[in-house]
């Protein structure tokens, strides 16, 4: 889109795979892919949910989750850029991970993991963590069906409880960073941000 029109914002979580607990790889994976499908706060001003907004305005949205981070990101006409930012807010300032999306998002986990397995880089990479030191928290964590669903089950674990756990630990305020851009001055953005943003949790609350 047209830089001069456009709108773009990205939230960074200070948690990746070297986070998530050693015997669930992929948590952190399965934490960003849950984020969006849910808030407890309804939309007072629509009934439009985040991504048919973004749909119905020409906007996009994407997420990556690596080692150290996780990062949501969204970019849509400036014109529409408020209202995607506080429906964008909800899912960090009151989030809901239903348990009816969790084998949707698996299943789409275990075809990105499908993918990797034909791409040489991806390979390589496979190949350099399984030599590391198995005491060191470099290791392999986008995940698939076998460690999400077939190891969970087979050990006892409760998914839903660790994304829960996992959630509550790491993505809080003092470990987020936001950026927004927009046709506005920066006064204007930073008081959007700070009006959407102000209620996502502290380090120690509601955990």
């Amino acid at each position: 889109p047209d830089a001069s029109s456009a709108a773009a914002a990205a939230l960074v979580v200070r948690a990746g795979s070297v986070h998530e607990p050693k015997d669930i790889p992929g948590l952190a994976h399965f934490c960003e892919h849950m984020v969006l499908h849910g808030t407890m706060s309804a939309y007072n001003y629509t009934d439009k949910s985040f991504p048919e907004f973004l749909k119905q305005h020409g906007g996009s949205h994407n997420g990556v989750t690596t080692m150290l981070q996780t990062c949501f990101a969204f970019d849509v006409p400036a014109e529409h850029l408020e209202g995607a930012l506080r429906r964008f807010a909800r899912f960090f300032t009151a989030p809901y991970f239903h348990p009816g999306s969790a084998q949707q998002e698996i299943q789409a986990i275990e075809s990105e993991h499908n993918t990797h397995l034909q791409n040489d880089f991806r390979r390589q990479w496979a190949t350099l963590l399984l030599d590391a030191n198995p005491r060191h928290p470099y290791h392999w964590g986008s995940g698939c069906r076998r460690t999400l669903e077939n190891k969970v089950l087979a050990k006892g674990y409760n998914l839903h409880r660790a994304l829960q756990d996992f959630h509550a630990t790491h993505y809080k305020a003092e470990s987020m960073t936001l950026a927004v851009v927009g046709t506005q001055n920066v006064a204007d953005l930073a008081a959007l941000a700070l009006c959407c943003f102000s209620g996502v949790p502290a380090r120690g609350a509601g955990a």
